[in-house]
């Protein structure tokens, strides 16, 4: 979270709104309550202006935080300092329509009754703070310290399951980008070594965001990269097929991960995939209007049977010249979004890569996102690797 002093922060009055770093707060009256309207990144800013306004007014305050992303336990802290400030004055805090994820912070300090729907009833009339209140609000600051301190080293961990250096491979050029939306996602990429001329090059995305999709892809990562290594003479298709059915037993129902699986021969430019229900790679060129769309069949993992899922699963090669490569992508490339909800979507990708540098794939193809989302925050994980041939 980002860092901000009290005086830096800009006075909100109603009807108005002011915007942070990736975020944004509405103020708006409704009757004899006023609305907080949260939006974007939660920051050390943001919540200090709702904190600011809570000391401030003299009705009933209500909190929407329906559109605020990257919700951390630090904001129970500060929802205890409004409710309390509030309640000496005999006023009311009300949040509305909480996300599933603040009310899961809240449900683990053991609070969400207390905001829930908008169910607290204020303190009795110049009650005092008790002895019990100084050791609850303590216990919240030091358990919200802690979760913060672990998510901060899930973060670090998941950051490190992502390779460190890109192949090295004479004649070659790769690139790659990964970002979480929630500060740890369900995107992975990896590069696999099968000999001194040929890598085996992954993109995946687990079903959902947060905590469990995070371990699922270190799950997934770990048993694909495990089969590509031990399956180095069976082709992409094959190795998706085992992978499907190692995790198919212990994935919970709703849950599956999509995959694109292939390898690359550097000595003769050849490129092997099969894609288990991800999204399709482009093949690029700087000759090329558009960039060709590679489509094959297959199920994501962990949705079909075994002999379903290798009934259906299509692998598919190609060479690729001197002066071409390939990008491969999440489909949170395709589903960002700007200020109002328009989608980057496959045809402005497709416009960020015509006739772009196969070698400079990545830079072109997130310029062009960056200036077509601006400042509104991801919506989902981000993930882009190529490679390109680099021309005779």
């Amino acid at each position: 979270m980002e860092s901000s002093t009290r005086d830096s922060v800009p006075v909100l009055v109603s009807g108005t709104a002011i915007e942070f770093s990736g975020g944004r707060l509405t103020c708006s009256t409704h009757g004899d309550m006023t609305v907080l309207s949260a939006e974007g990144l939660c920051s050390v800013a943001l919540l200090g202006q709702i904190e600011q306004y809570a000391r401030r007014t003299n009705g009933t305050l209500g909190l929407d935080f329906a559109a605020l992303r990257n919700i951390t336990p630090l904001i129970v802290p500060m929802l205890e300092r409004v409710r309390i400030a509030l309640a000496k004055r005999d006023l009311r805090l009300v949040l509305i329509a909480p996300p599933a994820q603040l009310k899961d912070i809240l449900d683990l300090h053991g609070l969400e009754e207390r905001y829930f729907a908008g169910e607290m009833q204020p303190a009795p009339k110049r009650r005092a703070a008790s002895a019990c209140d100084v050791t609850q609000f303590a216990r919240v600051l030091r358990d919200s310290a802690t979760i913060e301190r672990g998510l901060e080293t899930a973060e670090a961990r998941i950051s490190s399951f992502m390779p460190q250096a890109l192949p090295t491979l004479s004649g070659w050029r790769f690139g790659a980008y990964w970002r979480a939306c929630d500060r740890i996602g369900g995107d992975f990429y990896d590069f696999v070594p099968l000999g001194t001329t040929r890598v085996g090059i992954a993109v995946g995305d687990v079903s959902g965001h947060g905590i469990a999709a995070a371990m699922l892809m270190g799950i997934a990562k770990k048993v694909l990269r495990l089969r590509a290594k031990e399956m180095v003479d069976a082709g992409p298709a094959s190795v998706l097929a085992r992978v499907n059915g190692d995790l198919l037993p212990d994935l919970q129902r709703g849950a599956f991960v999509t995959i694109l699986y292939g390898v690359l021969d550097a000595a003769s430019g050849e490129f092997t995939f099969a894609r288990a229900g991800h999204e399709p790679p482009l093949r690029v060129s700087p000759h090329a209007a558009v960039p060709e769309v590679l489509m094959t069949r297959g199920a994501a993992v962990g949705i079909l049977r075994p002999d379903q899922f290798a009934a259906c699963i299509e692998e598919r090669s190609l060479a690729l010249r001197p002066g071409e490569g390939i990008v491969l992508l999440s489909d949170g490339i395709c589903d960002s979004a700007d200020e109002r909800s328009v989608r980057f979507g496959r045809a402005r990708i497709a416009g960020a890569l015509a006739g772009a540098d196969p070698s400079r794939a990545v830079k072109a193809l997130l310029e062009a996102l960056s200036s077509f989302v601006c400042r509104e925050p991801p919506r989902d994980d981000m993930t882009v690797v190529a490679f390109a041939r680099t021309a005779a």
